[in-house]
Parts: structure tokens; C-alpha cells; sequence
């Protein structure tokens, strides 16, 4: 029965994402046109009540993955309890030297501490048991690009060199993230200039690409002047990126931020590797669960933020919204508008 219901699952997965995603207007692009016609002749015969089962379905997977998750990494809390401080200690020792090396463009070193690599093989299983649990659940991974299908370069999702989420490391593959992008994928914001995480929840995004309009009815939206693309993507190839932290009581867990990382091209035309596309231009959501801000001119403000000593930090950022340089996009909304917060939590940082 278990099998019948995970074929059931895979298989009403992909129908469903098919029927969610907002294809574009097809051109004189043969490819656009292919993948129209397939969106089409896939839906053709799903019914309301049909794809209402399949939202359940889905909502239900959502629900209980979030909730094995907050089970796996208080699993492994446990686990990292019982190691020797002293070890943990050289472990974290060594992620802050990768860390300094990826922010000085080098390629960080593997360490030679056969104690300290026990550590890193307890997350390597921690990760193997994410990307079990996801793949068994029928999750879907979302890769955000500036470009459009049929632009892309081969039909392919190529490759990029950049750290990882936590710049522990330097990669080549294609990125993606398990974060929905209706408001929870701070993804969806960033261009090529790139994002930094400030605190918890503050994203600074490089260069000015949002702009803030009303509708009819006055109210306010945050919009991107150059429209991002989703692409849903099967989990298969990629592999979660995890780092180890510690707790507010400075107990080491591990992290898991929801970026993952394929060392594998994507292809386009591959109907088991992409389900679909959806052309992003509305980011309004994202200030709903996200402070946004904007290094209007690309300063790196961003990586200034997070190096600067606390005592100057809420200055230094206050000063730069004041002078142009930042730009705070939940004030312009008037969307979960709390300046309060967002110093508190730079401060804290």
C-alpha cells in the first residue's frame, strides 16, 4: 500500500506543480511553445476535486516534513551532545578559517584533524537523512533565475561559482532552496548582484532592483524591475548545505537554511528534472516574514554589516539609510514596517 501511495504522490506532484505554474505567453521560441503544449495536455483531464486531493496531499507533506525536520535536528542535537567539547570547539575553529578564506576569494582547505572529520561525517549524515526525507515526501526545489527558458543558454541551467549560504565554502553548481516562494524564498528578491543574511530574517540585497508601486485601489506592492524566473526542479541530484552553529546557550546544532546545491547541470527539456517555471515580478509577500533592504549601489554594505563591531553597527546602518545607500523596502510598503526590530536584531548579530 505504501508504494502504491508514494507512486500516487509522485506522480499527482507533478500534475500539481504543472497546474500552479504560471507558464508565459508563448513566442516565436519552438521551446516555450513545447512546454505550453505540455502544461496543456497534462491538465487536460485533472478536474477541481482532483487537484483539490493533490493540494491536500501536497499541504499534508509540507506540514509533516517541517515537523520531521525540527525532529531530525533535535535528533542530531542529541548526538552532538554526547561529542567532547574540545573537538566541537576545533570544528568550529576550523569553519571560521573556511569562512575567512571564502570571504578573501580563496577556495577554503580541507582540514587534516581526523577528530574534528568525525564531526563534519555527523553532518554528512544529518544531510543524507534531509534529502531522504524530502525526496520520500514528493518535495519540490526551487532555482531562481533573471533568466527566462527560452533564453537559457543550451536549454540548460548552468552552473555558477559563488559561496554556499553560509560561506563555508565555494562552489560550482546550481543553487536552489526547499523554501516556498510565495513569501519564504528570499531567493526570489536577489539578481546578480547577490543577497547577504543580516541577523535573523534582515536580507540586504546588492544593487536597486525593487521598486515600490500602488495599484488601483492605492495600495502599495514591491515589484522587481527585472522579473526573476522560478524553476521547479526534482531534488535528485542536489544535496542540502548545512552548517554547524551553536544556540543562544552556545550548544552546537546543526543548521540547515533550506539552500541546496547540484554539481550537475539542468536540463531544460528534461521532463523528470523540471516541472515547470513561473515568472516572478511581485515580491510584496516577502516582507510579510523578511526585513528587506537594498545596497542601492552595490557597496557592499551588506558584508559591512556583518563584520562592523556592535557598538558601531545600528549607526552605520541607520547612517546609510539616511544618506541614500540603503534602502529599508518594508518602510516604503508600510508592510511588518518595525525599525526597531531590525536594529535590534543587527545588534544582537
Amino acid at each position: 500500500m505504501a508504494g502504491i501511495l508514494d507512486r500516487l504522490k509522485n506522480s499527482m506532484r507533478k500534475l500539481f506543480f504543472k497546474d500552479e505554474t504560471k507558464f508565459l505567453n508563448p513566442s516565436e521560441s519552438s521551446f516555450e511553445v513545447e512546454l505550453l503544449n505540455d502544461y496543456k495536455l497534462r491538465n487536460t483531464y485533472i478536474d477541481n476535486s482532483v487537484k483539490s486531493f493533490i493540494s491536500d496531499i501536497l499541504y499534508y507533506n509540507e506540514k509533516s516534513n517541517s515537523n520531521y525536520f525540527l525532529q531530525l535536528e533535535n535528533k542530531y542535537r542529541k548526538i552532538l551532545s554526547n561529542q567532547p567539547k574540545e573537538i566541537i570547539d576545533r570544528a568550529f575553529e576550523v569553519l571560521e578559517k573556511r569562512k575567512e578564506q571564502v570571504n578573501k576569494g580563496q577556495k577554503p582547505e580541507e582540514t587534516n584533524d581526523e577528530e574534528v572529520g568525525k564531526i563534519f561525517d555527523i553532518m554528512k549524515q544529518y544531510k543524507s537523512e534531509i534529502k531522504e526525507s524530502f525526496i520520500k515526501s514528493g518535495g519540490v526545489l526551487k532555482h531562481i533565475s533573471p533568466i527566462e527558458p527560452a533564453n537559457m543558454e543550451g536549454r540548460k541551467i548552468r552552473k555558477s561559482i559563488r559561496p554556499n549560504n553560509y560561506e563555508t565554502d565555494i562552489l560550482e553548481g546550481v543553487f536552489a532552496s526547499s523554501d516556498e516562494i510565495d513569501g519564504r524564498n528570499p531567493y526570489i528578491a536577489r539578481d546578480s548582484n547577490g543577497m547577504i543574511s543580516v541577523g535573523s530574517d534582515i536580507y540586504v540585497y546588492g544593487g536597486d532592483n525593487i521598486d515600490v508601486v500602488k495599484d488601483k485601489t492605492n495600495k502599495k506592492h514591491a515589484v522587481l524591475k527585472k522579473p526573476n524566473y522560478a524553476y521547479f526542479l526534482n531534488p535528485e541530484s542536489f544535496e542540502p548545505v548545512v552548517d554547524l552553529r551553536r544556540d543562544i546557550n552556545g550548544n552546537a546544532f546543526f543548521d540547515f537554511s533550506r539552500e541546496w546545491i547540484s554539481q550537475e547541470e539542468i536540463d531544460l527539456t528534461d521532463k523528470n528534472e523540471v516541472y515547470g517555471f513561473k515568472k516572478i515580478t511581485d515580491v510584496t509577500n516577502l516582507l510579510k516574514n523578511y526585513q528587506v533592504l537594498t545596497d542601492v549601489k552595490s557597496q557592499g554594505i551588506g558584508k559591512q554589516m556583518r563584520s562592523i563591531g556592535r557598538d558601531k553597527i545600528v549607526n552605520f546602518t541607520l547612517e546609510q539609510i539616511e544618506q541614500g545607500n540603503l534602502r529599508y523596502i518594508n518602510e516604503e510598503v508600510g508592510i511588518n514596517n518595525v525599525k526597531e526590530k531590525v536594529i535590534k536584531e543587527i545588534e544582537e548579530k
